[in-house]
C-alpha cells in the first residue's frame, strides 16, 4: 500500500512539474515574440537640430529604425498644418540615416502664440504610430 501511494505522489509530482515547463516554454516564446514585434516597431532619434529662417524651418538628425522609413506631420495645436510624409532612408554601416525635412512658414503660423510642432515616428507592421518624438519649433526673434 505504501508502495502505490509513493508512486501515485511521483506521478503527480512529475506532472506538475512536467505542466509548469511547458508554461514556461511557452512563455518565453510568447516573450520572444513580443520583443520581436516590439524590435520591428522601433525608431530612434539622435543629432536633431532645428533651424528657423525667415519663411523655412529646416530640420536635421539621424534615424535608426528596422525599417527603411520614418513618418512626420507638423502640427499647431489642434490645425495639422503638413498631414504625414514619409521619408526613405538610407542607412550606413551602424544602421544609422541622415534625414532632412523642410518646412515653410507663413504668416498665421508666425502669429499665433501655440508653438509649432515637428512630430516624427516610426511605424508597426500594423500601421501604428510608435516611439513618437514631439520637437516643437523656436519662432521667437532674438532681438
Amino acid at each position: 500500500m505504501r508502495k502505490w501511494v509513493f508512486i501515485a505522489f511521483a506521478a503527480i509530482v512529475l506532472s506538475a512539474c512536467s505542466n509548469t515547463g511547458e508554461s514556461n516554454g511557452n512563455n518565453e516564446t510568447n516573450k520572444e515574440a513580443n520583443e520581436q514585434t516590439e524590435e520591428t516597431a522601433s525608431v530612434t532619434f539622435r543629432k536633431m537640430d532645428v533651424t528657423t529662417e525667415e519663411s523655412t524651418i529646416q530640420v536635421t538628425g539621424e534615424a535608426q529604425t528596422v525599417g527603411d522609413s520614418i513618418y512626420y506631420t507638423f502640427e499647431q495645436g489642434d490645425t495639422v498644418l503638413v498631414e504625414e510624409n514619409e521619408i526613405n532612408l538610407q542607412k550606413n554601416e551602424q544602421g544609422w540615416a541622415s534625414f532632412s525635412i523642410e518646412l515653410e512658414l507663413n504668416e498665421r503660423i508666425k502669429n499665433t502664440e501655440e508653438v509649432p510642432i515637428i512630430i516624427l515616428y516610426g511605424k508597426n507592421d500594423s500601421g501604428e504610430k510608435v516611439d513618437q518624438n514631439h520637437v516643437p519649433v523656436d519662432l521667437s526673434k532674438d532681438d
